[in-house]
Parts: C-alpha cells; sequence; structure tokens
C-alpha cells in the first residue's frame, strides 16, 4: 500500500483530551493492536489528526511488542479509545472520570 498513515476530522468536544487511535492488520482475537495517542483538537471548530503508520506502537493490551511490522495491505480494523492508560503501565496525564465526546466527521488514509 502507498498510504502513509490515517487522517481524520473531528468538530468539538474532544477538548484537548488525549485519545488512542488502534490499527489491527489481523482478526485474531487478542492480536496485536498498532496504536497511536493523540490529543484532540480543541474548540468548537476541531480539526484534523494525522497519525502516520511510521509511529504507530504495536501494542498487546497496552503493553508495547517488539519486533512486529504493521501489515498495511490487511488493515481489518479501526477504532478510538478514551483510555485512563498510555502504554506500559504508564498512566495517560490527560484523562478524567465523567463524560466525553469526540465527533469524527470523516476518515481517511493518506
Amino acid at each position: 500500500s502507498s498510504c502513509k498513515g490515517i487522517e481524520f476530522r473531528t468538530r468539538g468536544g474532544g477538548n484537548g483530551k488525549r485519545f488512542k487511535a488502534v490499527l489491527r492488520d489481523s482478526t485474531e482475537f487478542n492480536g496485536i493492536c498498532w496504536t497511536s495517542s493523540f490529543d484532540a483538537p480543541k474548540g468548537a471548530k476541531g480539526g484534523t489528526v494525522r497519525l502516520p503508520f511510521a509511529k504507530m506502537i504495536p501494542t498487546i493490551f497496552a503493553k508495547t511488542v517488539e519486533g512486529k511490522t504493521l501489515l498495511k495491505e490487511n488493515v481489518v480494523g479501526f477504532q478510538l479509545a478514551y483510555s485512563k492508560f498510555e502504554y506500559d503501565g504508564g498512566l495517560n496525564p490527560k484523562f478524567e472520570l465523567g463524560d466525553f465526546s469526540l465527533q469524527v466527521l470523516e476518515i481517511r488514509a493518506y
């Protein structure tokens, strides 16, 4: 695949909270999750988030995994998560209990 990453547009609601974007290149139930943390654009207008494949971190249950290669031509799933945890036991410094929202207007590869 000639694609270099995932891009999506948001509108309001994220308020700078840190989310995770997760790709899967396998249908294995507990397989590798290719993860990238990002801070949601602030303000009512929202913004565009670009996540390069080359910077995605291979994880299983938020623990990093070494020696894996993302199969870009076999992406089978995409999800957004708001998690208390970052990677390897670290905490999300922008996590808060309570309601949150993130409006996604468009998702595409670039």
